[in-house]
């Protein structure tokens, strides 16, 4: 599907890291979130055809390795999610 993205984002801390915590930290801080959305569903790149988020955070794909080395798939609908990006920057343009 030539509009959907996946990254895959590889991050390196200089402490070690609890895997429960960070993703805590994600549930906690994106549940509400129009820009990222949480996964617990297998997904495959027709799931994110129309999503209007910036991106999907898929969590059965986070792996942790090294205790400080975390690997994270996001998926993105590269011209639906910018375009709900433009117009929330449209919509703030006209209240300032």
């Amino acid at each position: 599907v030539e509009n959907v993205t996946m990254i895959d984002l590889n991050i390196e801390f200089k402490k070690d890291i609890d895997k429960n915590s960070f993703l805590s930290f994600f549930r906690q801080n994106c549940n509400s979130s129009k820009y990222v959305q949480i996964s617990s569903n297998s997904l495959v790149s027709r799931d994110i055809l129309e999503s209007s988020y910036s991106a999907i955070l898929d969590l059965d794909s986070i792996t942790l390795s090294e205790n400080n080395f975390l690997k994270i798939i996001l998926w993105q609908d590269n011209e639906w999610g910018y375009a709900s990006r433009l117009i929330d920057m449209a919509e703030y343009i006209l209240k300032v």
